[in-house]
């Protein structure tokens, strides 16, 4: 996959579950980004307030559906409890395809990479994802590799909430 410029943008697209992601993995990565100069938009099963397990309230600028991968110089799923319904959502899983097939960095933290796996995005990748959802990471095709942050080519995955500011600064440094 030949890899796009990326000064193309200046936004990074979150993809959260409607309903109880990972309120400090949101702020962490949110703050990451837009310390380093990126615009942040969010997108969720549906356009409008969404709320985080801890009750962090965001406004979902759009659906999965309707994200347009190529406006962003990444695409970064936000792990938490709903990361597994996220997971199931045929939208979400179809936005993790196309960001990766237009070469723009993909990101999934915590339980997200469930997103990516179930997508097939993860078979024969290095990956990694909290540990209870590394079982399912491995039966999809992805090498578990055991440190808090990995890289596959444009794809990182991170382990949980203690990674989110080592995976966000890595997304940074790739866009760069």
């Amino acid at each position: 996959m030949d890899r796009l410029p990326w000064d193309e943008t200046g936004k990074i697209l979150l993809a959260l579950a409607g309903r109880d992601f990972n309120d400090d993995e949101y702020r962490e990565c949110a703050g990451v980004f837009a310390a380093a100069g990126f615009e942040v938009a969010t997108c969720s099963d549906r356009a409008g307030l969404i709320t985080g397990t801890y009750g962090t309230r965001v406004s979902s600028t759009c659906s999965y559906g309707d994200a347009r991968p190529g406006e962003y110089a990444a695409v970064v799923f936000i792990g938490g409890d709903g990361a597994n319904v996220m997971a199931d959502d045929r939208s979400a899983r179809r936005l993790a395809v196309d960001a990766a097939a237009s070469g723009r960095v993909l990101g999934a933290l915590c339980a997200a990479p469930l997103v990516l796996a179930r997508a097939g995005i993860l078979e024969m990748r290095r990956a990694t994802g909290h540990e209870s959802v590394r079982d399912e990471l491995v039966s999809c095709g992805a090498v578990i590799v055991d440190q808090p942050v990995v890289v596959s080519e444009w794809t990182v995955t991170a382990d949980g909430p203690a990674a989110a500011r080592d995976f966000a600064r890595t997304i940074v440094k790739l866009i760069h």
